[in-house]
């Protein structure tokens, strides 16, 4: 059923219907029941055209008496525009306990009554030409037989029309069966209940049944819209949000919601209204079409479904990003991380999260469409045999350099790899081992299982390609997760500082990120090594450090360090008498000294 048969159906159950019986909409939770009533149906009836029918939405949420639906009800009807001048002296006549919250200081007297009191009172309330509409209904603390029997009273005996809203598969319980599954309410079925298996019902359900068959004539299957709903909500934010209701964006975050069992649409809004105050507060202009303003907003999104369960979630990741609070496509900013968990926005961390997203996107996945060494590989059924090996080549240097290649594609990448091997036998002995190393101790970005996912069918696959696959799967595995390690093989060789200070300069993104570097290093294998270095190779050693240590907020990055650079400086201390060094390479020993100390000048000492 349609928003607009929807509608129109219950229109005439309030304009036609004369069986005095109530009407039910159910759907799981989370699939906009409450935003449909609120956005379309209460509009719809409100309409001149349709008589101009209030609607009056009460949630039994929390409720212990049926008291107290009486008392929302009357608040809804009558207290809201009560005015204190004409009716204060009838209530004030009334001492006694329980309102609903916040009734005093509404109507501006001391309204306190007990069930009794407030009776003649309920009696006021004119529910003619309304919709009641009862939410919650598997969600009260009251008897669900009394609550039926309690809206009966009002459909029958008053001649009320209501609408009561509820997850009904949450009121509909199975006897445990031995050696069976006990059936699931199938919403999508015209035939909701198989009566094959009525006697399998708990006595809890099979008299709610019986109780519903005489309250509630129709029960409305609700299957809601959700891209719609989405679209709608993020229209409510115009000023702000207005981009991001194109249909693409739509589409992933409904992709991004459906992933989620325990979603709400409530957990949307939540999302739309912190990211709207963060473009607002930070004078961000939120564009579809800007990867900042919308990985901001992704971000915040991914983040708000965990936060609305009220899961506790410290901090993860880098300093300005977190892939596991948001997700491997849109990592969740610690500036938005701060506003929504403590209300506090530091906007001078926006300039250094723009350019660090900038550096993510160097190895983004979407990349991989436009590089032609990959679309070589992943189409070489129809490609010469030698422009494959030339592709496989080409690759392999660009391994070299960690954002030439989206990470994400590095499990399809081996796949294709091991493939052409055991096809032509070209050498992958180096593409293989740079995916490995280039993967270190990045399991907070990348999810292991996703790399390899569809990739592999073990009908259609060699026992040959199946092995050597599942050898490097576990290789990345274990690098993922490599805790302790830098990403970098140094064998602690002169001539591999070189190709150290290369990787360095081209890996800066990574090495903030990680935190640490000189924790890393072997600090006695690092004094050996300096030994039998050139001046040369001590200068392109000392560019090194100069290359890591030169951001200016170093304490935020490398304040573990420090006594790892301590040591490394006794040691360099120590040589600058080497006597196998000429005065050239003495002078370079004295130079790293003092780059030495500068660094510990800036790093913080927490023994003072």
């Amino acid at each position: 059923m349609t928003i607009d048969e929807m509608n129109k159906y219950i229109l005439h159950y309030l304009k036609a219907d004369k069986t005095h019986s109530a009407i039910m909409l159910t759907g799981a939770w989370g699939s906009g029941k409450s935003y449909y009533i609120q956005n379309n149906l209460c509009p719809f009836l409100a309409q001149k055209e349709n008589g101009e029918i209030q609607s009056i939405i009460v949630s039994l949420y929390g409720m212990t008496r049926l008291s107290d639906i009486s008392k929302s009800l009357y608040m809804e009807t009558r207290l809201k525009c009560l005015n204190a001048n004409t009716e204060s002296a009838a209530l004030a006549r009334i001492a006694a306990r329980t309102i609903i919250k916040g009734i005093t200081n509404h109507v501006g007297i001391d309204v306190i009554a007990t069930d009794a009191d407030l009776s003649r009172l309920y009696e006021s309330a004119d529910l003619s030409n309304k919709l009641i509409i009862l939410e919650d209904i598997e969600r009260t603390q009251i008897n669900t037989i009394e609550v039926l029997g309690y809206v009966n009273s009002l459909v029958e005996q008053d001649g009320v029309k209501v609408l009561l809203v509820a997850n009904e598969d949450e009121l509909i319980k199975f006897e445990p069966i031995i050696g069976e599954t006990p059936p699931k309410y199938d919403w999508n079925k015209t035939n909701t209940f198989d009566v094959k298996r009525n006697k399998n019902y708990t006595n809890t359900t099979k008299l709610y049944l019986s109780v519903k068959e005489k309250t509630i004539c129709d029960t409305i299957n609700f299957v809601g819209d959700i891209k719609s709903a989405i679209k709608q909500i993020i229209k409510t934010f115009d000023s702000t949000l207005k981009q991001f209701a194109d249909d693409d964006v739509v589409e992933e975050i409904y992709s991004i919601l459906s992933k989620d069992s325990s979603f709400n649409l409530r957990s949307l809004i939540f999302a739309c209204q912190k990211s709207s105050d963060i473009f607002q507060m930070t004078g961000l202009i939120a564009d579809a079409g800007d990867d900042f303003s919308k990985t901001l907003f992704e971000g915040v999104l991914c983040f708000s479904l965990k936060f609305k369960q009220g899961i506790n979630m410290p901090w993860t990741g880098s300093r300005l990003l977190s892939f596991d609070l948001g997700n491997s496509r849109y990592p969740l900013f610690r500036f938005c991380y701060d506003y929504i968990c403590m209300q506090q926005l530091n906007t001078d961390l926006l300039l250094e999260t723009k350019e660090e997203l900038e550096k993510l996107r160097k190895y983004d996945r979407y990349k991989s469409i436009n590089d032609s060494d990959l679309q070589m590989l992943y189409n070489y059924q129809i490609q010469p045999e030698s422009a494959i090996c030339q592709a496989v080549e080409n690759i392999t240097k660009k391994l070299k350099n960690q954002y030439n290649i989206a990470f994400h594609e590095y499990g399809k990448l081996a796949v294709y790899l091991i493939r052409i091997h055991n096809l032509i036998q070209c050498d992958i002995s180096s593409a293989k081992e740079l995916l490995v190393s280039n993967l270190r101790n990045r399991a907070s970005e990348i999810q292991e299982e996703y790399l390899f996912i569809g990739q592999l069918d073990p009908q259609k696959e060699s026992e040959a390609v199946i092995r050597e696959v599942n050898e490097i799967r576990e290789q990345m595995r274990e690098s993922l997760n490599a805790v302790g390690n830098h990403s970098f093989d140094f064998d602690y060789k002169p001539q591999s500082i070189n190709t150290l200070y290369k990787q360095v300069v081209n890996n800066e993104c990574f090495i903030l990120q990680n935190g640490s570097f000189a924790k890393y290093m072997d600090i006695d294998r690092v004094s050996c090594m300096l030994e039998q270095c050139t001046a040369m190779e001590i200068n392109t050693f000392r560019l090194v450090f100069q290359t890591v240590y030169s951001v200016s907020n170093i304490t935020d990055f490398f304040a573990e360090d420090r006594p790892y650079i301590e040591q490394l400086r006794t040691k360099v201390s120590s040589l600058k008498g080497f006597e196998k060094y000429d005065k050239i390479q003495k002078l370079q020993i004295s130079s790293f000294d003092e780059d030495l100390g500068e660094i510990l000048d800036r790093l913080p000492d927490f023994n003072q």
